[in-house]
């Protein structure tokens, strides 16, 4: 079970890697195992500037989790009790949660240029946010019309396709991406290629 989490949590840092941008706050839900390993990937592709927001179902949770986090990695964090509070101005938001009720995560939570990693899939977003997100990116499109997704007037990207292209493709500043980050083998496979390349690059580097 660990290395699942560990695989989840890393293809999160892939996400970010390719589609944040620059970002200051990051906001956690659902402090669990999947979402200490995403903290750790988002760390070691770029720099978290600002404060990591966290909420879990009981602040106590939250607060450990603050706690481990701060004291592994450093950074500053705050608990919140609750997901719009912790979400409010982030700009990087990571769910990871076992929420099985009614969608919560509304588009007039989030400010422009915010990046939504959801590792749970899409059982937090609400159809408004679903319909009037900018752009929707995920690790299988047939994977993506299972949870119902079938507007096919929309382009829909999916995460390999980018790391094979090379470049990334940041959140603009108008806009709101969301990244269905459910693990699947051609994500890992992406991640394996991104991690060959920088073996390589720094074999070059040091020849």
């Amino acid at each position: 079970m660990r290395a699942c989490h560990r695989r989840s949590g890393y293809l999160a840092g892939l996400g970010a890697r390719y589609l944040a941008g620059r970002f200051g706050d990051v906001a956690i839900i659902g402090p669990g195992a999947i979402a200490a390993f995403a903290v750790d990937a988002i760390r070691a592709v770029a720099p978290i500037a600002g404060e990591l927001r966290v909420c879990g179902r009981r602040l106590d949770s939250a607060q450990r989790f603050c706690a481990q986090v701060s004291s592994r990695h450093g950074i500053r964090t705050v608990a919140h009790a609750g997901p719009r509070a912790a979400i409010e101005g982030a700009r990087l938001v990571v769910t990871a949660t076992t929420h099985s009720g009614a969608p919560f995560l509304a588009r007039d939570w989030l400010a422009d240029g915010t990046l939504v990693i959801m590792i749970d899939r899409l059982r937090v977003v609400t159809r408004d946010l679903l319909a009037r997100a900018s752009r929707i990116v995920t690790n299988s499109r047939d994977s993506l019309a299972s949870w119902g997704f079938r507007d096919q007037g929309r382009a829909c990207e999916t995460l390999p396709e980018i790391v094979a292209a090379g470049r990334q493709q940041p959140v603009g500043a108008n806009e709101i991406t969301l990244y269905d980050a459910g693990g699947l083998a051609v994500a890992d496979l992406a991640l394996a290629a991104l991690i060959w390349r920088r073996l390589n690059e720094r074999k070059k580097g040091a020849s």
